[in-house]
């Protein structure tokens, strides 16, 4: 009798034992591609590990949190994976509660397929979850693991300051002219022999908030009556959604060095929240000797350090480059750092030769801190050439002061 209560109890314990194991292997511990390496070969230990990516798994003792989960595909290799919930969820749980516990608040977003507002997504800078819930019986969860990079580029965006007001200037032109220059702040942006109606975006050329924004514009004009000359000027000052027109401090029509040539001067208040490096300590580039050949070597370098992956030697090159623009976007965010970096991975990867001009001209700003040249040789100054396709560099330039080789900035 003692024999058959203790079978009975086992039989208990091992049924108990039993709807246990149903529900053994919790997604929500799944943060890393390594630990869904780990998960993937006890779900299926007979296959090689690429063979258990693409991939369906159902059942097999899966849930989130004691949510099972109905089904389980794997995308490539460290891509990430998608799950479906159970139609039958445990009362008192949902998965988008279970995924605030786990995550923190999400952000709703429109989903453009279905026209409805049924996504919810968590970001950080190691992955990225997206909860699909349009689905009446079940829900689906995408999950995709990010490739973090330790290069100064890729994590540039830490380094972005965020500012209570975030201007970003846009000028607004419309020119009769034949022919017109113009300048910000004492640097070409644009030159043309055609009359125009355009819209310039300006945060590029303004280092900081402590300068007004002087728009220029160098026009052959014999009259001396401002109010009469063609064109129509408006720097608009956009915060967010909100579009400004800006204060016009004072308008001037001045005389140049040329004959029949006037400029026209524009100047703004501005409020540019940010202080950048940019050229601001840059050497007078019209007294810098041998000019030309420190340019060929610029860009000589850049296309050396893509061909052999040279991953320091870019850094050191284009971080300024890319830290500043993202400045003066105010992005801080890490994808926007991170895809900079993996399109210059990219590079490197592709190419197999590089063509630098040897014929150009050189263009120096009127503050004589900023250069640029245009490649008569070629379609532009670096061309470098891969599988398929080529890609092609132009820059702005600067040395800084005590160098003795040049920087790209722009």
């Amino acid at each position: 009798m003692k024999k058959i209560i203790i079978i009975l109890l086992l039989g208990v314990f091992a049924c108990e034992n039993s709807k246990e194991a149903k529900l053994i292997h919790n997604l929500a511990h799944i943060t890393t591609a390594k630990k869904l390496d780990s998960l993937l070969f006890v779900l299926d230990a007979t296959l090689s590990l690429e063979k258990r990516y693409k991939k369906t798994y159902k059942s097999k003792g899966i849930h989130y949190n004691q949510i099972p989960i109905r089904e389980l595909y794997t995308y490539e290799k460290e891509g990430g994976y998608i799950f479906y919930t159970d139609s039958i969820q445990p009362e008192g749980k949902t998965i988008l509660k279970e995924l605030v516990e786990d995550l923190g608040m999400y952000k709703k977003e429109v989903d453009a397929y279905n026209e409805s507002d049924s996504l919810y997504t968590w970001k950080n800078k190691y992955r990225e979850i997206e909860l699909d819930n349009y689905k009446t019986n079940y829900e689906s969860i995408t999950y995709f693991f990010s490739e973090t990079y330790k290069s100064p580029i890729a994590n540039a965006s830490e380094n972005i300051k965020k500012y209570t007001t975030e201007p970003v200037y846009y000028l607004e032109v419309t020119s009769n002219y034949s022919k017109s220059v113009l300048l910000v702040n004492n640097v070409n942006v644009y030159e043309t022999n055609d009359s125009y109606n355009k819209n310039f975006s300006l945060n590029k050329y303004l280092l900081n908030g402590n300068e007004v924004i002087e728009i220029a514009f160098l026009i052959p004009e014999k009259g001396k009556n401002i109010d009469e000359l063609k064109l129509d000027v408006r720097l608009i000052k956009k915060i967010g959604k909100e579009k400004i027109v800006s204060k016009l401090i004072k308008k001037e029509l001045l005389a140049t060095d040329k004959l029949n040539e006037k400029k026209i001067v524009y100047t703004y208040e501005n409020e540019i929240p940010y202080n950048i490096k940019g050229w601001a300590k840059g050497e007078d580039l019209s007294k810098v000797k041998n000019l030309e050949r420190m340019i060929e070597n610029l860009y000589k370098k850049l296309g050396e350090s893509i061909l052999k992956g040279d991953e320091e030697t870019i850094n050191k090159m284009m971080y300024q480059y890319e830290f500043e623009n993202l400045q003066l976007k105010y992005d801080d965010s890490y994808e926007a750092s991170r895809d900079k970096w993996v399109g210059w991975l990219a590079n490197t990867l592709n190419t197999y030769k590089y063509t630098t001009s040897k014929d150009f001209k050189i263009e120096i700003s009127p503050n004589k801190q900023l250069g640029y040249t245009y490649s008569e040789d070629l379609s532009n100054m670096l061309i470098i050439t891969g599988k398929g396709e080529s890609k092609s560099f132009d820059y702005y330039f600067y040395l800084p002061k005590g160098s003795n080789e040049l920087k790209i900035i722009r």
